[in-house]
């Protein structure tokens, strides 16, 4: 009988959770590709989506990379004004930014890549950039 019980009671809690957080893991922290569609960037700078809020509706939202992706010796990461010093600027038609960017040395470092799952969430259907992501590269 206390099986049964305790059983019931973490489905409840289960559930509970679950219909707190339609959207799931995925919208507190980075993939936010798992929960927006039609995907793009702009001029190698703008992410614009359509990503599902809490009632599961769809929102057109849109996203500045240069205020959140930066360089940091020839690396994209999480800091901003990646605009200024890298070139070549390419997105992968998925979740990967790539680009040429300024060394320390004023040298090029080329093809450096950041997968904007990494460090962009979907909240409530806006696209946003994570607070706890630290420069991550890929």
């Amino acid at each position: 009988m206390t099986n049964n019980r305790t059983l019931s009671l973490l489905c409840f809690v289960s559930l509970t959770v679950a219909c707190l957080n339609p959207l799931g893991k995925e919208a507190l922290a980075g993939n936010f590709s798992r929960s927006c569609g039609n995907i793009r960037v702009e001029q190698g700078q703008f992410l614009h989506a359509t990503c599902k809020d809490r009632s599961a509706n769809n929102r057109n939202t849109s996203l500045d990379l240069n205020s959140g992706i930066g360089n940091k010796d020839g690396h994209l990461t999480r800091s901003g004004g990646y605009i200024s010093t890298c070139k070549n600027i390419k997105w992968d038609g998925g979740t990967t930014l790539q680009a040429d960017c300024r060394t320390y040395s004023k040298d090029w470092r080329t093809g450096t890549k950041l997968d904007l799952n990494r460090v962009i969430s979907n909240q409530d259907g806006n696209l946003t950039f994570d607070r706890n992501t630290s420069w991550r590269r890929r």
